[in-house]
Formats: C-alpha cells, sequence, structure tokens
C-alpha cells in the first residue's frame, strides 16, 4: 500500500505535534516559564 503524504503526517508528525503542546501547556504555566519555538521550518535545505 502507497503511503500518502497525509497518512504519513498523521502517524508520524501529528503525535510529536501533541506531545510538543502538551508540553508547552504544561511547562508555560510555570512562572519563569519555558520559551519554545512559535515557527518550527524542517527539511532538507537546498541552495
Amino acid at each position: 500500500m502507497t503511503e500518502t503524504f497525509s497518512d504519513a503526517y498523521d502517524e508520524k508528525i501529528r503525535p510529536l505535534m501533541d506531545r510538543i503542546d502538551q508540553a508547552r501547556s504544561l511547562l508555560s504555566s510555570n512562572v519563569d516559564g519555558i520559551k519554545f519555538p512559535s515557527v518550527v521550518v524542517v527539511g532538507d535545505q537546498s541552495s
């Protein structure tokens, strides 16, 4: 079976993004808070 980009995203990337959101919620409620990046660029570099 051929995996589509959407299938791969839902299976591999989305769970990681959900964990990051959970960590951000837990840690940002701290007074000092931990700053997470708002934008992340993932992929190969092209020149």
